[in-house]
């Protein structure tokens, strides 16, 4: 069944569920850095997030178009978490400051929020990121 919104997202009742739907093209990608990688400072202007070459992360985050959305929630002062949205521009390999190949993605930065981690675990968005217990979820790429 197709469903046919003039908003971007819909909320539907199921029992007394509250359920936030998205349409296929709201869809974003959601990128972990619990680590706090400073990514401008390795990759150049514009960088946002990086993963690996090989492995696990070689398979996560391929062929993203031009202009996808991208949340990068990354740790705050005094508990707090900022999540940085992105328009995705390109992805290149390069060399992080350990000297390992990256590949790393580069995107217009357009929005900054901090929230307090209690604000963000219940945030329709946001929440995605974390464990139910608050902690952050060990995924680097989430697809939200």
């Amino acid at each position: 069944m197709a469903i046919h919104m003039q908003n971007p997202s819909l909320i539907d009742y199921v029992g007394n569920l509250e359920v936030l739907l998205f349409r296929k093209e709201d869809a974003m990608y959601l990128f972990n850095n619990c680590h706090n990688r400073q990514h401008v400072a390795m990759y150049g202007n514009r960088a946002f997030y990086d993963l690996n070459t090989t492995g696990f992360q070689a398979t996560l985050a391929n062929d993203l178009p031009v202009g996808e959305t991208c949340v990068v929630a990354s740790r705050g002062p005094m508990g707090n978490v900022t999540f940085d949205w992105y328009r995705f521009v390109r992805e290149t390999v390069k060399r992080d400051n350990t000297g390992v190949p990256c590949r790393a993605f580069f995107g217009k930065h357009f929005k900054t929020e901090a929230l307090a981690r209690r604000e963000a675990i219940r945030d329709g968005i946001y929440s995605r990121f974390f464990y139910v217990n608050g902690n952050f979820k060990r995924r680097s790429v989430l697809r939200a």
